[in-house]
């Protein structure tokens, strides 16, 4: 059901944006919070995760590492000819494991925390192509202005956040999912001509801490629903205060299976939940599932 809805929303916005000739700005998803949004000169990504390790893999601590071959095909897939810049949110190894793979495919500058800036060096990343991001600094990428925002990860179970601190340093040559830690976590207000994004890759954080004085004017929340508190503190704590016209949820998909087997709703995540508890708070927005590979044009 959700699929169905989702599919119809991501054509009819299409649709009705780009008749009033404004599809200049496409957002990509390709699973988890690893989303690119591109206009018609510059892109950039966001956490990268298209290398999907089984749960096999990941139980047994076997080593993780990213598919140069199955990410060049996943791009071809989504039709992804440049990235400038690459942020990571946090260094959890599902927002990060392809970053220096996705990275060298196009020269990309990598914006990301002390984690992840060791886990590329291990790579043979070049270090002047990697900036360590700090909150509120903005960064600037053709007509994109990504401002980085200070957030929290959403605890996994019992208030607690799993993999939490630093890294091994040096970063481990052959890492399993233990070696990938989050030493911080980050939010992103995402500014272009013709549209604003709120982008939040987890579904805990603090709007009046990220934005202080106001709160911008948003067209789009995208915005994680994996281990939500709840459906109603999660829009109410940050989304609908940005009042946007539209909503994207994310990493609601099943992180162990290959992207190329189609979309799967994780089993962890209750997504009929959430459709049903939005429908009555969402009276000036729009909710739109995505589909994997499929351009949300603006």
């Amino acid at each position: 059901m959700v699929s169905y809805i989702g599919s119809i929303l991501v054509l009819a916005i299409g649709f009705i944006l780009a008749s009033k000739g404004r599809a200049e700005v496409n957002i990509k998803w390709f699973g988890t919070s690893n989303i690119i949004i591109a206009d018609e000169t510059n892109a950039i990504a966001f956490d990268p995760f298209f290398t999907r390790p089984n749960l096999l893999q990941l139980l047994s601590k076997s080593h993780i590492p990213s598919r140069q071959a199955f990410v060049d095909e996943v791009l071809a897939k989504g039709k992804v000819k440049q990235i400038e810049a690459i942020f990571v949110s946090h260094s959890h190894y599902d927002h990060v494991l392809d970053l220096a793979t996705l990275g060298s495919r196009f020269g990309s500058q990598l914006i990301v925390d002390a984690n992840a800036r060791s886990y590329a060096l291990s790579l043979g990343y070049d270090k002047v192509n990697i900036i360590q991001q700090k909150a509120f600094e903005q960064h600037q990428f053709g007509q994109f202005k990504v401002t980085v925002l200070p957030s929290q990860h959403a605890p996994h179970l019992s208030c607690k956040v799993f993999l939490n601190g630093k890294s091994e340093s040096p970063f481990p040559q052959k890492p399993n999912v233990l070696d990938f830690r989050a030493l911080e976590s980050y939010a992103y207000l995402i500014e272009h001509p013709h549209i604003t994004v709120f982008f939040s890759p987890s579904s805990l954080g603090d709007l009046g801490e990220m934005f202080p004085d106001a709160f911008p004017s948003v067209d789009i929340v995208i915005v994680s629903i994996a281990s939500r508190m709840s459906t109603d503190h999660l829009l109410n704590s940050l989304v609908l205060p940005l009042q946007p016209k539209f909503i994207v949820p994310v990493h609601h998909d099943n992180m162990f299976r290959s992207l190329n087997r189609g979309l799967s709703f994780s089993n962890l995540v209750d997504v009929d939940e959430f459709l049903q508890s939005s429908e009555d708070s969402l009276a000036n927005a729009r909710l739109v599932f995505p589909e994997y590979f499929s351009a949300l044009s603006f």
